[in-house]
């Protein structure tokens, strides 16, 4: 997460989410930030970290909003997650 670019693509979904949930600004970070790195998460799955760019976090950002483990709490880490654990609906 340390690439050019990734502070911008997290401070947009912070915005993003604040905007959405004026009232709630804690829990709008937070589920901006969770979203962010699980994004990044998914892009590492297709491809090295090292040449990992912001805009393929930001490929991945659907994956993200979509994902829901399968038998677990609220987070999840998924770098180095078997295919057949991670469930898209």
């Amino acid at each position: 997460m340390a690439k050019g670019g990734s502070g911008d693509i997290l401070t947009g979904i912070v915005a993003a989410m604040l905007a959405q949930h004026p009232e709630q600004p804690a829990d709008a970070v937070n589920a901006a930030v969770y979203l962010h790195g699980l994004a990044a998460d998914f892009a590492v799955r297709e491809q090295d970290e090292h040449t990992l760019l912001a805009t393929d976090t930001v490929a991945h950002l659907w994956r993200a909003f979509c994902f829901r483990p399968q038998g677990a709490g609220d987070y999840v880490w998924l770098q180095g997650l078997p295919q057949s654990r991670v469930e898209m609906r």
